[in-house]
């Protein structure tokens, strides 16, 4: 890892110590890295080129998730307190939003598989056949199946959290602003581009399968801004181009809209 040393304090000759009471910008870098070191036990445990089979099935282990989820949970639990909730005015603040941006993709990655337990189908078969729990609180559900569900809500959670970062991250100084435009030319930014494409597939999916959910009129109102976000920068960027595409081939029912 880089040291953690603004380049003011880099020198010709020697290598100067970082003030203790002015954070380097290099530490948020290092911080992000070892978040992405956590994407390729996602990629090897949870999209495998092989999955491993049970009875003829390819199944995800949840011993897997589970260490994966305490891995993330450490990541976040480790970031220095300057770039948890930074001030606006703050050189951390853009920073600091990325990461958090980054840490909900993960999350987002991590639980995708298991998204279509929010579904209505799914819903009824964890309440019973009756459409009720039972009267011992039981849900006649495997406690594998429980858990599914609840990876399932908590992609939903994932998605919703990275709309609402990037709105609160560019709220103020409008989604195409130069920031943006010099990031979309990074891998940082299709990254993060295809995690808002992703957030908004996954809400309006939730909301196509569960047209009377309470919770709807929020999750299409995080969904539309994805989407903005995503038509704003189709002139200037082919990544954001193909995304809008995608997008705009799924219409919501009337009722819904």
């Amino acid at each position: 890892m880089p040291a953690e040393i603004d380049d003011e304090f880099v020198t010709e000759w020697n290598i100067l110590s970082q003030p203790p009471d002015q954070p380097s910008i290099t530490q948020g870098c290092n911080v992000y890295t070892r978040l992405m070191g956590i994407i390729s036990k996602i990629t090897k445990y949870i999209y495998p080129l092989k999955a491993p089979l049970v009875d003829g099935k390819g199944l995800i282990r949840l011993d897997q998730v589970k260490e994966i989820e305490q891995d993330l949970e450490r990541w976040r639990t480790s970031i220095p307190d300057h770039l948890v909730q930074p001030a606006k005015e703050s050189r951390f603040f853009k920073q600091a939003g990325w990461l958090r941006m980054s840490y909900y993709s993960l999350q987002l990655l991590l639980y995708r598989s298991f998204i279509h337990y929010a579904t209505p189908v799914s819903v009824r078969t964890r309440r019973g056949v009756n459409g009720e729990l039972s009267k011992s609180g039981k849900t006649g559900l495997t406690p594998h199946n429980q858990k599914y569900y609840t990876y399932a809500a908590k992609c939903l959670n994932a998605a919703r959290a990275i709309l609402r970062t990037a709105d609160n991250m560019h709220k103020g100084t409008g989604i195409r602003s130069a920031y943006w435009v010099f990031r979309e030319r990074s891998k940082l930014m299709k990254f993060t581009m295809y995690s808002i494409f992703n957030a908004t597939i996954i809400l309006l999916f939730c909301v196509i399968q569960n047209p009377s959910d309470a919770a709807n009129d929020a999750l299409i109102q995080d969904a539309e801004y994805g989407r903005k976000v995503i038509q704003e920068l189709t002139g200037r960027s082919l990544t954001a181009a193909r995304c809008c595409a995608l997008i705009n081939v799924i219409h919501l029912p009337s009722y819904l809209t």
